[in-house]
């Protein structure tokens, strides 16, 4: 038995990590990571935001660096640019030789469910939601050929990251891709035809064969 997601946990336990040496903060500064857990925030807008990329690519790669204890991404986003996120999760998210963690506080939506699908685990506090990870643009609605590209593209990515985190590829895809002919039945949980998924706390930790 595993849970829908594979690896999602309630909050209690994260803290853990805040005993001991280890010291479990927002990132602030230039001091030194070593022993640290860093914890970094993933707000309203923040996937919108080039300069965000450039920032979280710098921490991970101090974080490798000084050997940090772990890294924690405090995600409350409604999502933002598809293509950086997926570059951020396959390069250097991937490359971590720390333990990362996801903290969904209080949505991780669109590239935000992304993001914690990269990490090694995900907790959710109660009542938080995670997923409705299709793909858009800023340009609006894609044509049939182009969507048809894009979801090839991200299905190969989110494919190697299902299998690098063990998670649940089925689910990834239900987040991602609408089937428009057929509901579909994850655990206890229905995606209705033409939907996407999205899954609160307790549906994502719910045990299925």
């Amino acid at each position: 038995m595993k849970n829908l997601m594979a690896m999602v946990l309630l909050l209690s336990g994260l803290l853990s990590l805040a005993k001991g040496e280890g010291v479990f903060e927002r990132f602030k500064g230039e001091e030194a990571l070593t022993d640290k857990v860093v914890v970094i925030k993933v707000g309203e807008n923040d996937l919108m935001n080039p300069r965000s990329f450039d920032f979280w690519k710098r921490i991970l790669e101090r974080a490798n660096s000084e050997k940090a204890r772990a890294v924690v991404f405090e995600l409350h986003t409604p999502g933002g640019a598809a293509f950086p996120t997926v570059e951020l999760i396959t390069e250097e998210m991937r490359e971590l030789d720390v333990p990362s963690f996801a903290l969904v506080n209080n949505k991780a939506i669109s590239a935000g469910a992304m993001i914690a699908m990269g990490t090694d685990h995900i907790y959710m506090v109660p009542n938080s939601l995670i997923g409705s990870a299709g793909i858009i643009t800023m340009g609006g609605e894609m044509d049939e050929v182009t969507r048809a590209k894009a979801e090839s593209v991200f299905d190969a990515y989110m494919q190697t990251v299902a299998t690098d985190k063990g998670r649940n590829i089925k689910v990834i895809r239900a987040m991602m891709f609408r089937d428009e002919e057929n509901a579909r039945e994850l655990g206890s949980v229905t995606v209705r035809k033409g939907a996407l998924l999205t899954l609160t706390a307790d549906q994502a930790v719910e045990d299925v064969d």
